[in-house]
């Protein structure tokens, strides 16, 4: 579980058009608890029976992806939250090393805002936000992660 001082949350996002092999939500949720992260949020769409594996939010069917991760973070205003590893449904989401590697990537670059593998678009892949970074996600999301990087920096992992 998160440490008192370095509290990480994480937003487990729906799969999106192309989900084949996409790890399970369970899946997601048992590498990000293992890694450290909570709580957890679980993004899905209306009608979508979630596993028990933290807070549920239920968005339309067809719902962006920056609709998705808006959902999600908005139930994480309250929470003591520093960081919120966002994880989209691809493979890289369920390796519990990766994302320890972007969590232990936070705890020495604490200037970071956004942190992500080495190598990986910035859409298809779990990526790590500072709380301070957070309304620059929400506002910018549209224009996608790049433009996201781009505002904040980026530190890879």
């Amino acid at each position: 579980m998160a440490t008192k001082d370095f509290f990480t949350a994480a937003v487990l996002l729906p799969p999106s058009g192309a989900a084949q092999g996409a790890p399970t939500l369970d899946e997601v949720a048992a590498a990000a608890k293992a890694a450290g992260a909570g709580p957890l949020v679980a993004v899905v769409p209306r009608g979508f029976s979630a596993p028990a594996v933290g807070r549920t939010v239920h968005v339309a069917p067809r719902a962006t992806r920056i609709g998705a991760i808006r959902a999600g973070m908005a139930q994480l205003a309250n929470t003591p939250s520093r960081w919120s590893l966002v994880l989209p449904r691809v493979a890289a989401s369920a390796d519990e090393a990766l994302l320890r590697a972007l969590i232990d990537a936070a705890k020495s670059s604490p200037a970071a805002q956004l942190i992500a593998r080495e190598g990986a678009a910035l859409d298809e892949t779990p990526i790590l936000v500072a709380r301070d970074a957070w309304l620059t996600l929400l506002t910018l999301g549209e224009q996608g992660m790049d433009a996201v990087a781009a505002k904040l920096g980026l530190v890879r992992a």
